[in-house]
């Protein structure tokens, strides 16, 4: 399974009369998927999810950012952070931060611990990474536990990838492949659409049992998500995303 949409102010801004007008248009208007503002709220630079406008970049980044074509102070600053620009799509320059973990780093982040996803196509999607390398997905709109194996892998390109191979009869609707097969998406790619992550399984995920169905494509809070499954939330270890 992989990896909000969020409501831009449209602001146009004049100097001088010959200047011409500066627009702020959202990434999907580029055909691209802004999970969230980068680095901070309310920046205009956005972390770029999975979509046919950036698929071709995926395979050689960590992080990807967009920012619009006319920041160039918000691209220089992102450059100045490590950053380096692998393309442009329609009015959004793409750039890619370097790899952040080892793989021994990243499997100990993932070992143990339920991860708490969101991205706008599949809403919140919660994972607890257990034992032998095995996996159980609450999946939103899911009356049972999707389980699988997920391992993380460096690819040719000396990068760490998080791979998961879903129970044969599973579907992802989104992309509309089907369970049996590994899947594997780079790994700095799929943390950034991480929410938080939570030591142990809390909610049970390893019995097969789903705590309750919510709503595909909401971002469910984190103490929502336990008041629905019955479960205090300061009792919860949170440690917050990669």
């Amino acid at each position: 399974m992989s990896r909000s949409t969020l409501a831009f102010l449209i602001v146009s801004t004049i100097v001088g009369a010959c200047t011409p007008l500066a627009t702020y248009t959202p990434p999907e208007e580029s055909g691209l998927v802004g999970v969230r503002p980068y680095p901070y709220a309310g920046d205009v630079c956005m972390v770029i999810g999975e979509s046919a406008a950036s698929v071709d970049y995926l395979d050689h980044t960590g992080l990807l950012i967009g920012c619009p074509n006319h920041e160039r102070g918000a691209i220089k600053d992102r450059q100045t952070e490590g950053a380096t620009i692998v393309g442009v799509v329609d009015r959004w320059t793409l750039l890619s931060y370097a790899e952040p973990q080892t793989k021994s780093e990243a499997e100990a982040a993932y070992q143990g611990h339920t991860v708490v996803y969101f991205d706008p196509s599949h809403g919140t999607q919660v994972e607890y990474y257990g034992a032998q390398n095995r996996s159980y997905l609450w999946y939103p709109g899911n009356t049972r536990i999707v389980t699988g194996d997920w391992k993380i892998e460096v690819d040719a390109n000396q990068q760490n990838r998080i791979c998961h191979r879903y129970q044969t009869n599973s579907y992802n609707p989104v992309t509309g492949v089907r369970g049996g097969n590994w899947e594997c998406a780079n790994l700095a790619f799929q943390q950034s659409s991480i929410q938080t992550r939570i030591v142990g399984d809390p909610f049970g995920l390893a019995s097969g049992a789903v705590p309750y169905v919510f709503e595909r494509q909401k971002l469910i809070p984190l103490d929502q998500l336990a008041q629905g499954a019955g479960v205090e939330y300061s009792d919860l270890t949170v440690l917050g995303p990669l």
